[in-house]
């Protein structure tokens, strides 16, 4: 998908990088985000480190050749 369309939903989409770092804003359940926050305490790791090493192993268990094509 070209990144500066409008998508099947949501609002239309920008141009990302090839490479490097982009900023998402996430809405996640209370309960996750209090678990997130204990585990960041304990290893003194930010909010952000932690949603970027959970986000990683999924995407690298679930291979973009497996997600469904919408229609």
């Amino acid at each position: 998908m070209n990144d500066d369309v409008q998508p099947a939903f949501g609002r239309r989409r920008s141009e990302l990088p090839e490479d490097g770092l982009v900023t998402m804003k996430l809405k996640v359940p209370a309960r996750v985000a209090r678990l997130m926050r204990r585990q960041s305490a304990i290893e003194r790791r930010t909010l952000s480190g932690i949603a970027s090493v959970a986000l990683s192993e999924y995407f690298d268990r679930h291979p973009e050749e497996s997600w469904t094509q919408a229609t």
